[in-house]
């Protein structure tokens, strides 16, 4: 753990010592004809850190690009005198536009005040893959700001979405102490397994692991997180594979000018985790670097009356490094690249059982506007990973354990995507888009038996997957107060070159079985009305379609947890979906917000573990294509903010999901899906005040809910309460102490053997920022 923190300390430093060498030399370039300052505040006087000053010209399509510093002062030079719009963005509070004159003065200063939002003010770019107002959407789509996330308690991304109730992985644990291939994520209870049914996005490439559909949540900084959009509805109309259930879309900060920020924490169960991003912008150009080290001891994630000498703590360490080049010369054009590194090793509860993953990523893409106002973007992306797991079986006393498989999965690939906008009108909007992923992956696997452990068998299965996809989308308002969207999209997917290669060791025999090869093309869309009563009141609704290709994962992959055994499915199908959703929004008053939304959605062939065998001491499930499921419920949020400081929110949701149709085995018809719980629902209150203290406390609840599809293995309900308390120290430093699981609740997440929750952590920091100018 040390040689961590020593290599990334020089290695921040070094690269700060750049940023600040180059920056005079970016500077002095060029001649300064006027000087635009300002100061940027809240409606109390209280200054705004961060936010993002952009000024442009209309005539010379000149642009600049700044975030204002700790004390909400910022500084603009070398602008020829003319007319320019200035927009001012800030997390938390609705955006300010402004028109002014420079003339021949060297210098001109400002004063904004930025006031805080009403829901429909707040901007995504998720649902509809362009910007807009979350009040002109027809869709439910939630946003975790940057704030939200600070006052999170939690260690790793996942934990913090928890506080948005249709969110949940495949189990209950935390990625913590999760294996990898355990953290698929589901919106809604839409098919709930180790693959995601959610499509995850990190600045709008994707992010969902390509061999199996889960996702490796610590490969983002916290720290670097500019906000989080979430989609909880299906998407596959413009997204297509993995959207069939939702999107959730994290959006980093852009570089800034000469910013180092930096966030180190430790905790119980020896938690140590250094969070860092450094940036700079010379004029057009920005560079950022960020990343993070983590290390935990973790906890024994068997039950206390279970255990057995072989239990050892589920502990984890990972570093991961990203780096960005900006270059924006105008509003009319952008291009960037960027490249990823991700390392993580884990043990998972046993001496025997462990993994690790390295990851690497390359994407870059432009952005150009044509005369005719047409938008264009392309990208491209490719990435390698190998995957590493061990799986052991356990004596039923726990107290020795032998080697059982080993697997090495080693994954490569590269996608694209390229999208047209076009907005034919004032009040008609068209979209069009082409993306391609492309993958080739296997698993390496090799069978033990005794102890010490004897090699029995060499296994190689996989093969590789194509798809691609073009959707069309078309945003019509009708009357200032009804608005209509039309989306199609039509996908191809092909599973081919796939084989099983095996060798016995003690016969010698080799076989080799070309697996069936399969493709499929599919046409989903989707039709949203969105009405607005009032200004204060709007009611949407919404029919859609998706699906889902199976994974190489889940075609050519079997793992074992414990004493289940799980077996791959080559002739697995595509999941479809058809849903209707829809809702109403009420701002009661400036300081209430209300809304309510109801779906319904039917689910054909999904893939789940279906049980073949039920032994004392082993069970066997199958990956199968059920045929047909059904999840409908309710959610609804309240949010209420009498001052500018204090803030209080509620969110709930029922969610029925059950089996509907299965001819294979009619015993679970009727049953509810496994992982999925009825009842979810958070309570929170926040109170920000950078001058004295910042207190956050929530609670989540999560209702009883099944470990497996003939719900003969229940998981009991459970409250726990998560807090954080942060104070500014000066400029530029904060301390913070985060807890969570705070009255130390034991919670069921797994049986055989029953395992529990992430229990008690609590955890002190500090955060600095410096800015230069």
């Amino acid at each position: 753990m040390p040689n961590y923190f020593f290599g990334l300390r020089y290695f921040s430093l070094g690269f700060l010592s750049i940023l600040l060498m180059i920056s005079p030399l970016a500077a002095s370039q060029g001649s300064e004809e006027v000087v635009l300052s300002g100061h940027i505040m809240d409606q109390t006087d209280l200054a705004i850190g961060g936010a993002q000053i952009i000024v442009v010209s209309s005539p010379s399509d000149l642009i600049r690009a700044v975030r204002s510093g700790l004390e909400g002062r910022f500084e603009i030079s070398g602008l020829p005198p003319g007319s320019y719009e200035i927009r001012v963005l800030a997390q938390g509070f609705a955006e300010y536009v402004e028109v002014i004159e420079l003339g021949n003065a060297s210098t001109r200063s400002l004063e904004i005040r930025l006031e805080i939002p009403t829901f429909s003010e707040t901007v995504t770019v998720t649902s509809s893959r362009r910007e807009q107002a979350l009040g002109d959407l027809a869709a439910s789509v939630r946003v975790l700001d940057s704030q939200d996330i600070r006052n999170s308690p939690a260690v790793t991304l996942d934990d913090a979405l928890r506080q948005v109730p249709s969110f949940s992985l495949f189990r209950r644990t935390s990625s913590l102490a999760a294996h990898p291939t355990s953290q698929g994520v589901s919106l809604r209870g839409i098919g709930p397994s180790g693959v995601s049914r959610t499509l995850v996005l990190l600045d709008d490439f994707p992010f969902n692991d390509p061999f199996g559909g889960w996702v490796y949540w610590s490969r983002v900084p916290m720290s670097s997180i500019d906000r989080i959009e979430i989609v909880e509805g299906p998407s596959s109309n413009v997204y297509g594979n993995f959207a069939m259930g939702g999107v959730i879309h994290v959006l980093t900060r852009p570089p800034e000018k000469r910013t180092l920020r930096a966030e180190a924490r430790f905790g119980n169960r020896e938690i140590a985790k250094l969070d860092f991003s450094a940036s700079d912008v010379w004029g057009p150009v920005g560079l950022s670097l960020d990343g993070s080290v983590f290390h935990t001891d973790g906890y024994k994630i068997v039950a206390p009356d279970q255990r057995g000498q072989v239990d050892i703590e589920a502990n984890t360490e990972h570093e991961n490094f990203n780096l960005k080049l900006e270059y924006n010369p105008s509003s009319n054009f952008g291009l960037f690249v960027k490249g990823s590194y991700f390392d993580e090793d884990r043990s998972n509860g046993t001496p025997l059982q462990q993994n690790d993953t390295q990851w690497r990523f390359l994407g870059g893409g432009l952005r150009f506007r044509t005369p005719d106002d047409s938008e264009w973007k392309v990208s491209l992306f490719s990435h390698f990973q190998n995957f590493g797991s061990t799986f052991s079986a356990v004596a039923a006393d726990r107290n020795s354990e032998r080697l059982a498989l080993t697997q090495e999965v080693p994954t490569f690939g590269y996608g694209g995507q390229a999208q047209w906008s076009k907005p034919v009108s004032s009040s008609h909007f068209l979209s069009a888009g082409l993306d391609w992923r492309w993958i080739d992956g296997e698993s390496q696997e090799i069978v033990f038996i005794r102890t010490p452990p004897i090699p029995v068998r060499f296994r190689d299965v996989g093969g590789r997957q194509r798809m691609v996809g073009f959707f069309l989308q078309d945003s019509i308002t009708v009357a200032p107060e009804f608005q209509v969207l039309l989306s199609a999209r039509f996908d191809h997917w092909r599973n081919y070159d796939a084989e099983r290669r095996e060798l016995a060791v003690f016969s010698g025999q080799r076989t080799t079985l070309q697996l069936p090869e399969k493709d499929n093309n599919l046409v989903t869309g989707r039709i949203g009305l969105l009405h607005h009563l009032n200004e204060r009141v709007s009611l949407w609704g919404a029919v859609a379609s998706g699906f889902r290709a199976p994974t190489l994962n889940e075609l050519y992959r079997q793992f074992r947890v414990g004493s289940v055994t799980t077996l791959n499915n080559p002739d697995l199908g595509p999941e479809r979906l058809i849903g209707f959703e829809g809702g109403l929004n009420v701002a009661l008053t400036d300081k209430v917000f209300w809304r309510v939304t109801g779906f319904w959605n039917r689910i054909k062939d999904p893939v789940s573990n279906v049980t073949l065998t039920v032994e004392p001491d082993s069970i066997t499930r199958r990956r199968q294509n059920l045929g047909q499921t059904r999840v409908w419920g309710i959610q609804g949020e309240v949010q209420y903010r009498p001052t500018v400081n204090w803030t209080f929110n509620s969110s709930y949701l029922f969610n029925d999901a059950t089996v509907r149709n299965f001819l294979a085995n009619t015993a679970i018809e009727g049953n509810r899906l496994a992982q999925v719980p009825r009842n979810r629902f958070t309570l929170g209150a926040s109170y920000d005040n950078p001058r004295a203290v910042n207190v956050t406390v929530q609670g989540r609840y999560v209702g009883e809910q099944f470990d497996d599809d003939l719900n003969r293995l229940p998981l009991e309900d459970y409250f726990v309460v998560d807090a954080t308390v942060s104070r500014r120290m000066g400029e530029g430093v904060e301390v913070f102490v985060a807890v969570e699981n705070l009255f130390d609740k034991d919670y069921p997440v797994r049986t055989n053997p029953d395992s529990i929750g992430t229990p008690l952590l609590i955890q002190g920091g500090v955060r600095f920022q410096l800015q230069g100018r």
